[in-house]
């Protein structure tokens, strides 16, 4: 890194190796290019205004002095007094605009919605009202002669000539900054709350001006940390569809459940969309993730990202879309790292551009979607530009919860109008929307039998299993799981398979590959939920504790997934450990067991085939939706409510509710310990590469840990991370290398 600023004081420099004059050029340039991009011409002009004065404050001599010496010096901060300078430049643009802008609300909304861009980019996008709040302490400050902004904007004017002289060509009016800008940017905030407010009072949300705010501030971040590092944008384009094509005809063609992969295949490679979003039903193993691939990469404009709820099938995914695209395909969820770096590679770099997604073909976690329409973070929003243009395709859907599901696709629906992008969901349980059913071969796979009044403890439940064929056993917590998995540990003389939450990550993911290598063989499993969804494993037949139904059609899709037998057979029965609820109220509620009770007992079989489960799902969703009714939930309302405000700081979506509080380092082996000093070691380092060392040192870590609900208080604590520390001399006491981290509490509710 050049230290050309630091020996130069006549410079000025917005960082140790860059001239302040390039860096405002660059960020403009980049930020608008990423706006018109996105498809959004019309406010590329805010995108550039932004971009060209995020960091005009910066001018200031104390701010200088801060960047030589490295340390915090009073009234060094930039951000509120830049944001104003954007403000107005943006009503300026309006002025000379008009017929553009020919209502009064747009005229005083987007130089707000620039300002407020600028004002945050060093941290979480600020709201209206967070804007409204700050800006009322700053004139209080001024009123009683106590304000840095003050000083800040004496000393602009009095540098204004020079300034506008470094910035000539950049096409900015740069009208002298005085204070009376505070004032004048207090009173639109009065006057675009009032006109929200009128809206929201009225029940007319709106996602335009949020999406706006939203792609400004993406626009301008992504821009401003590329030429803060010198990382170039990769420009990329959608691949070519026919390599996939070409894969796919080479894969074998499996007896009868060919049939319906085939049906499927053709329909996405004749399909030819109508409405930018689609709804897609289609039976477990009927090939999904090839054909929902070929649908995007036919109509990707720029990118596919591809959506899936849980890390082991993101996983299988990006397996079989990386034996085709190599390098193109990015795997982006809280355990990876950019890979393949060497020596030569600034981590930095390589993780801007991965956590910008700028890859064209993305595979990540519904997670890491949703925080990117439903958060303020930066680290999050920095990539919602390249939502634009995108084809988004979100698979297994009945994975989120009814609330979340309603209201991610109303927001996505906004998201095809403003960013140009087209959704795909896809399920083989599509919770509420009817769908296309390109399969039309009916599959007989699967036989369930449900024994409703039937309650029994764990123990009892694995009794008399067949275990000479590849069997499955699932569970609803964790405590159940352990202890049936014990009991047949107890009775069988043959290895046992165990999956949960409390089995570290690295051990969970060999595990389901290798069940994956041995099925055929008599593999018993016991899990929790964790396979549920898109795992691609094939039992004989399966045991579950009683679930929702969506949650038992997704369990008998482990069976005879690949229709190599004539049928299999899933056996549903309700456990419950003494004393209070059942297994299924802990983890689900009281209502849906009582809702899935009732939809089985009037559907009148206590054994249905495959081809009943539409008939069946369709009575289930109906009744959730008369008692839950999400398009009137108060958390849809909240968001809404939010969204239209242009609060971005309230607007949260979470698609886990609650998750276990300790989080548990486990130093299991000679890696684990490594990977634990390597994070100490990145902590307490310093300069610019220190978050790509956090980053990549923590992905490793993660492998190693576990989240529990009850504090683990006999282990000791890492202070610094706050997580608590099993030494390698405790693993033997604290990790089974079965069951994973030992725990007491057998009413344990996680996963």
């Amino acid at each position: 890194m050049s230290n050309l600023c630091i020996s130069d004081l006549q410079r000025y420099c917005s960082h140790p190796d860059k001239q302040l004059k390039d860096h405002l050029r660059e960020v403009g340039e980049l930020a608008k290019q990423n706006a018109i991009e996105s498809g959004r011409k019309d406010i590329a002009d805010f995108a550039y205004i932004a971009g060209s004065l995020h960091d005009i404050g910066k001018y200031t001599k104390n701010f200088q002095i801060h960047l030589r010496g490295k340390k915090r010096v009073e009234c060094s901060d930039h951000a509120l007094v830049s944001s104003l300078i954007a403000y107005d430049e943006a009503r300026t643009l309006i002025s000379n605009r008009k017929d553009e802008f020919n209502d009064e609300i747009s005229q005083q909304i987007y130089p707000l919605l620039t300002m407020i861009a600028v004002i945050s980019h060093h941290g979480e996008l600020k709201g209206l009202c967070t804007l409204k709040l700050t800006l009322q302490k700053k004139n209080e400050e001024i009123e009683i002669g106590d304000s840095c902004l003050f000083q800040q904007i004496d000393e602009l004017k009095s540098k204004w000539d020079t300034i506008k002289s470094e910035l000539t060509g950049t096409n900015l009016t740069l009208n002298t900054p005085s204070l009376n800008l505070l004032k004048e940017a207090r009173k639109s905030i009065f006057n675009v709350e009032n006109y929200l407010n009128n809206l929201v009072s009225n029940k007319n949300y709106t996602w335009k001006w949020y999406y706006e705010g939203l792609l400004l501030f993406s626009s301008l971040i992504d821009a401003d940390k590329h030429s803060a590092s010198n990382t170039q944008y990769l420009h990329v384009s959608s691949p070519l569809v026919d390599k996939l094509i070409d894969y796919a005809n080479t894969l074998p063609k499996l007896g009868r459940v060919y049939q319906m992969r085939s049906q499927l295949f053709s329909f996405a490679l004749n399909y030819s969309p109508r409405e930018s979003i689609l709804f897609l039903n289609s039976p477990t193993g009927s090939g999904k993730t090839i054909s929902g691939s070929i649908i995007g990469l036919k109509h990707s404009k720029k990118r596919l990202i591809y959506s899936l709820p849980f890390i082991n099938i993101i996983e299988q995914t990006y397996d079989v879309l990386s034996k085709v695209y190599g390098q193109d395909v990015l795997k982006y969820h809280h355990l990876t790292y950019p890979s393949n770096e060497n020596e030569y590679t600034d981590m930095e770099k390589k993780l801007i551009t991965a956590e910008s997604w700028d890859s064209p073909i993305v595979v990540t976690t519904f997670e890491a979607l949703v925080d990117t329409l439903f958060s303020p973070k930066n680290a999050y929003l920095k990539r919602l530009h390249n939502l634009a243009n995108s084809f988004l395709i979100l698979d297994e859907i009945q994975s989120m919860g009814i609330e979340e599901l309603y209201i991610v696709k109303e927001s996505l629906e906004e998201a095809v109008k403003q960013l140009n992008t087209n959704v795909l969901f896809m399920t083989a349980t599509n919770p509420f929307w009817q769908g296309v059913r390109p399969v039309t071969a009916t599959p007989n796979r699967y036989k369930v039998k449900v024994m409703l009044d039937d309650i029994v403890t764990p123990e009892k439940f694995v009794e008399n299993i067949n275990t000479q064929n590849d069997v499955m056993i699932e569970f609803n917590t964790i405590g159940s799981a352990e202890i049936g998995f014990n009991t047949l540990k107890q009775s069988l003389n043959k290895k046992i398979y165990y999956l949960s939450t409390r089995v570290i990550p690295k051990h969970r993911l060999k595990r389901v590959k290798d069940i994956a290598k041995k099925m055929g063989s008599g593999v018993v499993l016991v899990t929790t939920q964790l396979v549920e969804a898109g795992v691609d494993l094939d039992f004989t037949e399966a045991y579950r504790d009683l679930g929702p139904i969506d949650s038992i059609i997704q369990a008998a899709g482990r069976v005879n997934r690949n229709w190599l037998r004539d049928q299999g057979l899933l056996t549903v029965m309700r456990v419950k450990r003494e004393g209070g609820l059942t297994d299924f109220a802990k983890i689900y509620g009281k209502l849906t067991e009582e809702i899935t009770e009732e939809t089985l007992r009037n559907f009148g079989k206590k054994e249905f085939n495959e081809n009943d489960v539409d008939s069946l799902l369709n009575s289930y969703y109906s009744v959730l939706r008369q008692r839950f009714k999400p398009e009137n939930s108060k958390k849809r309302n909240v968001i809404l409510t939010n969204v239209t405000r242009l609060e971005f700081d309230k607007v949260k979506l979470k698609l886990i509710q609650e998750e276990p509080k300790y989080i548990v380092f486990i130093k299991y082996d000679d890696e684990a310990e490594k990977v634990y000093e390597e994070l100490k070691a990145a902590l307490k380092s310093q300069g610019f590469d220190k978050r790509a060392k956090v980053k990549k040192a923590m992905a490793k870590a993660e492998n190693y840990i576990v989240k529990v609900w009850e504090q683990p208080s006999t282990l000791p604590i890492d202070e610094n991370l706050e997580w608590y520390i099993v030494e390698r001399d405790q693993v033997d006491e604290y990790y089974d290398n079965n069951t994973g981290f030992k725990n007491n509490n057998t009413n344990a509710l996680i996963w």
